[in-house]
């Protein structure tokens, strides 16, 4: 029986919290097969996998597709993520005359948050930036699995 997105989302948020692999509330990988049977559906589309992923972030967490497995995370699970200093992100500026990425302060930081949560939490899949590493999607060849490869909607088909 084919769930609903919501009740899918429910369910993948219900998993972080759940105790096992010795952990609680961290995020978790889930196969392909295991998302398709927990969702009810005899295919995983990259739309129906854009709609889980909406649904998680009104509650703060994250789909991030991967070839073998989806994962689900919080944005506090990312923020261990070692930064790239500025002095590295220097290294690798273009050689131009335009001193307007240059500035790499922090003075910033605050701006490009705001600017990023406001494209996060918008309805639309063409503001809805994708999701560090991930990429579109496929289906494997003997069709058990979806590789994914992004969570970006895809466009719609007119016939």
């Amino acid at each position: 029986m084919e769930r609903t997105v919501e009740e899918t989302a429910s369910i993948l948020i219900s998993l972080y919290d759940e105790s096992f692999a010795g952990d609680s509330f961290k995020p978790f990988r889930m196969g392909w097969p295991e998302l398709r049977s927990l969702a009810g559906v005899p295919k995983l589309t990259d739309e129906l996998l854009w709609e889980i992923d909406l649904e998680l972030k009104e509650s703060g967490y994250f789909l991030f597709p991967l070839d073998n497995f989806v994962l689900v995370a919080q944005e506090s699970d990312l923020s261990y993520i070692r930064p790239v200093p500025p002095r590295i992100v220097e290294q690798y500026l273009p050689d131009d005359d335009d001193d307007e990425f240059l500035d790499l302060d922090d003075d910033d930081d605050l701006e490009e948050e705001e600017s990023l949560e406001s494209l996060l939490s918008s309805g639309s899949p063409q503001e809805s930036p994708t999701h560090p590493g991930a990429k579109t999607g496929t289906t494997a060849k003997n069709g058990d699995h979806h590789r994914g490869k992004g969570l970006e909607k895809p466009e719609e088909m007119s016939e």
